[in-house]
């Protein structure tokens, strides 16, 4: 199998994507932080329970910021082109900042889902998401039949 396919993300879909998936978690941690903090600074006697309280709030704001501004900043920016190349031994993505190669051990299992071909990883190796649109039908077909011949996919 070797499959080579050159596409550009479209303007704010990798973002749509990572908002639908894990926007849910950056504002329950938003509102844990932000409740914490105003709790703690409700007027009334001061205790030591209130200032470990604004602690952990502001605590939980800055990783879940950092952590937002982290995702968001390694997002593949639209209009660059990514180059995909899905082999035996594994995939290769590259664009103009970066390459990434994952071998398919690392993979756990591949998922076609809501117009997305997601990759599950291991520990080592963090989720990916491409667009199934950068795939022809013909491409697609032949990468889910050797996916699912080497039951990484069902």
């Amino acid at each position: 199998m070797d499959i080579e396919v050159e596409f550009e993300y479209q303007r704010g879909e990798a973002r749509r994507y990572w908002l639908r998936q894990q926007g849910v978690y950056a504002l329950a941690a938003l509102l844990v932080g932000l409740t914490s903090v105003v709790v703690a600074a409700l007027p009334g006697a001061a205790h030591p329970a209130r200032g470990t309280l604004a602690l952990v709030g502001l605590l939980c704001l800055a990783w879940t910021v950092y952590g937002i501004r982290y995702a968001l900043r390694n997002l593949p920016r639209p209009g660059s082109t990514t180059s995909l190349r899905f082999t035996d031994v594994g995939l290769s993505m590259r664009d103009q900042f970066q390459s990434t190669q994952i071998r398919w051990p690392a993979v756990r299992r591949v998922q076609l889902r809501r117009g997305w071909l997601l990759l599950e990883g291991t520990q080592t190796v963090r989720n990916r998401a491409i667009p199934a649109r950068a795939l022809s039908e013909v491409q697609l077909e032949e990468l889910q039949g050797w996916l699912t011949a080497q039951k990484l996919m069902r």
